[in-house]
């Protein structure tokens, strides 16, 4: 994913996602320093996001959730259905991220880990 995006004073996105191991993974930076990384891959019509994570001191600028929003919006653009993560149940600020940040939708769970999807 080449993504541009950008990181104003207000918190938004302004750097780049650069993709890395062969497309499965971007990194986020902000000044030029590594703050989060994803690894991704697609199964059928699903994406799923099988690793996400920001440094703990760029949390809560809402770095991840613009990071989340992009690939959402690049997973329906290559005509996926459904965008999926998976969280180990007593994670509970992934919890809260995935369903009061970026509003996805719990979806049962598997090997002690809740999946969290949308619909695309």
């Amino acid at each position: 994913m080449a993504c541009r995006l950008k990181i104003e004073e207000n918190g938004r996105l302004e750097e780049d996602i650069e993709p890395v191991l062969a497309g499965k993974a971007d990194i986020l930076k902000k000044n030029g320093t590594i703050v989060g990384a994803c690894i991704k891959s697609e199964k059928g019509k699903v994406f799923s996001i099988d690793y996400f994570g920001i440094k703990e001191k760029y949390r809560n600028q809402g770095l991840g959730t613009a990071f989340i929003k992009e690939y959402e919006k690049l997973a329906k653009s290559r005509g996926f259905t459904r965008i999926e993560t998976r969280v180990e149940k007593g994670n509970t600020k992934a919890i809260n991220f995935w369903q009061n940040k970026v509003k996805w939708s719990k979806d049962g769970e598997v090997d002690g880990q809740w999946i969290f999807y949308k619909d695309l």
